[in-house]
Formats: C-alpha cells, structure tokens, sequence
C-alpha cells in the first residue's frame, strides 16, 4: 500500500472568536484588568462609559505594556486559532512562514481579539497575516444577518482562492457556531478541506470538501426567484413561478411567516462571479448596442469589459465624473439616461448611456460608442440619452456580459 504524507498547510483561512478573552486563558485575565472592558462571561462589552472605540484602544495601551505572556510554554492557554497552529505544527503540518487570513465580525469581541491574534500568531509562527472583518453582520436582525452570512461566505471564499489547492484548508475555529456550516460550504464549494480543532482533546479533524455543482439548466429558472428576494418580502406579492421556484430551491430561501429573502448561501451563489450572469442584476441593453456588435468579436469583448466595469462601479459606488459624464453636457439636463465615460484600450473607447435602477441591480444600456470623436459629436446633440425607456425593446445581455462558467471541483 502507497503512504501518501500527511498535507502541509501554507494557506489557512481561519474565523476568530472571543476564546482569547475565556477568563483562564492568557490574555483573558489581562482583558479582565483592562478598565475599557466589562465581560459577560467571556463576552467583553465596553465598560460603563466607554464606546467601542474607547474601548479597544485602552485595550491597546494594556497591550503595549502588558508583563511577559508565556505563549510558549501555555500554548493551549491562549485562544482556539493559536491551539490550531500550535497543533499542525505538532503535527509537522504547518508549512514555516503560513500565510493566515482571520475572519472576524465587526463586534468589539472580534475587533479586540484580532488586536492579539495579528501579533502572537505573526510572532510565534512567522506567519504573514491578513484580516478580514465581516461588515453589518446583526444576528439579531433575521434579514441582516441573512446578507452578513453572505458576505461571509463570500470572504471565505475568496480567501482560499489565494491559496494553492494543495496546501490551503478553512478553519472555522472560532466565531458564532453557524459560520462552521456555512464556511464549510464556502470552501466545499471552492474545492478546498475544512480543518477542526476539538479544543479539549487538542486533537485535530479534516473534512474533505464534498463536490458541490450545479447545471447552468438547474439554476436558470431560479435566478428571478433570488432576484425578487432580495429583501424580504411577502409571498403573496411574488408571481406563482417565483413561488414555484423557491419551493423547489428551499435551500437558497429564508422563510420567515408569509415573508421570504434569500438566505446566505443564496447571496452567495448569486455573487460567485461565474454565475453572475445567471443569478446576479440583469444587464439590458437596446438593439442599438447590439447592432454595433453584430459581427465584431473585438468590439463585443470590449462592450462586455467596460458594461461589466460600469455595473461594478455602479454597485461600488464610482467616480461621478465616470458615472455623470452627462453633467458636462448642458442639454442633458434631467435627460431619462445618464452617460458613462469608461477607459480606453488605445484602439477603441468605452462609452455608453445607460439608466441604474439601484432597488433590483439591474442596468438598461440604450447606447454604446467605441468612437470618442463621434461619442462627442451625438451626444452633444442627445442621441442615446433622450429617448423613451418605455419605447425601447430591451434585450437581456446578462450571461453575454458575464458568461456563465459553474465550477467543478474535484
């Protein structure tokens, strides 16, 4: 039989959570002498007068001159992420300079124990760290913390992407318990393993990363249902297709009474990049933009590329210079289309008019040029900004924009 050596990590995207502050461990008795903290249970909240900011940066004067922490000789008394490195490298599992991306929330907690965390681990492993936080995540509100999720698994997500196959794991060490489940689908669905400490027995577990794929004819029909859910909203107000489909999706909704959103792993299907033009804000365009593509693969590349950056920007929120270039043009004044002044690949120019309806995503292109001196010439005079929106018959240009491209992992 073939001996296959254990895998070595370089690249671990790992969550953090408050197990620093646990009253036993190391920094958790320093926390409990800092006078910005109060703690429930291990839970440190600002003390009485105190705001988050205040806060942790007392906690950052107590760091800088705290007595000598003996992380050495107390490796598992120090935090849930420091017992897993501590413990691959026991296991001669962990490469010599790991690279470690910590997730965490934006919570004071979580804030406060990547203070320590970014320093101990970079000092006592030699690792090059990077931390991720996870804005606007409320698990007190059921529609919030739906899109928190998301964003989380997005993070993750992209986060292993970084890291080379081989030697790349999610450890979901720390932080509120649901992230395990969703983390693990993240990274699944990445192709990449999850890695568990059991804290007590220090003795680690590996999950393979079980292949999760889907056919683009499986997911077509349920891109109106994620787009119609992204806040909640009544199932009564849906059209009976959506119903049908979230029904047969259950996986990719939140029910909540008569009221539905789309849960996490819904965003997060609906913003993996290669199946953006499936799941994601339509992209539509007039006949006009077509035409001008008809027969030129150099120019439909090019069209895609600048509609595809002007969505981004759009979301991103852009340059008003980029965004507005209608302003510079003084009969465009309350036009029905906005003009977008996009980049140049030496040859050809991005420029297009287009509408923005910010409550679904979706962008309506009615005109595009790849000529600046004509660009010039017509929108000087309004073409493409003028006209009816209700009077052009608009074509769906969204998997043209983004070709679908669902991942397959091994």
């Amino acid at each position: 039989m073939k001996y296959t050596m254990p895998t070595t990590y370089h690249h671990i995207v790992c969550t953090a959570g408050i197990s620093l502050f646990g009253a036993p461990n190391l920094y958790g008795k320093l926390a409990r002498d800092c006078s910005g903290f109060r703690f429930e249970r291990a839970n440190p909240l600002p003390a009485e007068g105190f705001s988050i900011d205040r806060a942790l940066g007392e906690w950052e004067r107590c760091l800088s001159r705290p007595p000598i922490l003996d992380t050495a000789q107390n490796p598992t008394s120090v935090s849930a992420e420091y017992s897993l490195l501590h413990a691959l490298r026991q296991m001669r599992r962990l490469g010599p300079n790991p690279r470690i991306v910590i997730v965490h929330t934006d919570t004071l907690g979580g804030r406060a124990a990547v203070q320590v965390l970014a320093k101990v681990l970079a000092r006592d492993f030699n690792a090059a760290m990077t931390l991720r936080c996870i804005a606007d995540f409320d698990v007190s509100d059921p529609v919030r913390l739906q899109s928190g999720l998301g964003s989380f698994m997005e993070i993750v997500a992209g986060a292993l992407a970084e890291g080379e196959p081989s030697g790349t794991c999610f450890a979901p060490v720390g932080g509120y318990k649901v992230m395990t489940s969703l983390g693990y689908l993240a990274g699944a669905y990445m192709g990449f393993p999850t890695a568990y400490l059991h804290e007590d027995s220090q003795v680690l577990q590996t999950i393979p990363a079980v292949p999760i794929q889907w056919s683009i004819e499986v997911l077509r029909p349920v891109g109106s249902a994620l787009r119609a859910t992204l806040e909640l909203v009544s199932l009564g107000d849906l059209s009976a297709e959506v119903r049908r489909q979230i029904d047969a999706h259950p996986y990719l909704f939140e029910r909540l009474d008569n009221h539905v959103v789309r849960n996490a792993f819904g965003v997060f299907l609906a913003h993996r990049p290669e199946l953006f033009g499936v799941l994601g804000p339509r992209i539509w365009v007039s006949p006009q933009v077509v035409s001008r593509c008809a027969h030129d693969a150099q120019a439909t590349h090019f069209v895609c590329g600048q509609l595809h950056e002007l969505q981004k920007q759009l979301v991103d929120g852009g340059s008003w210079g980029e965004l507005r270039h209608d302003m510079t043009f003084a009969n465009l004044k309350d036009a029905p289309f906005f003009l977008y002044k996009g980049s140049s690949n030496g040859e050809l120019v991005g420029r297009a008019a287009y509408r923005y309806d910010s409550a679904t995503g979706d962008l309506y292109v009615n005109h595009v040029w790849t000529d600046h001196d004509i660009y010039e010439y017509e929108a000087d005079k309004g073409v493409g900004c003028l006209d009816d929106p209700n009077s052009i018959a608009w074509i769906d240009w969204s998997e043209t924009v983004h070709p679908a491209n669902p991942r397959e992992n091994p």
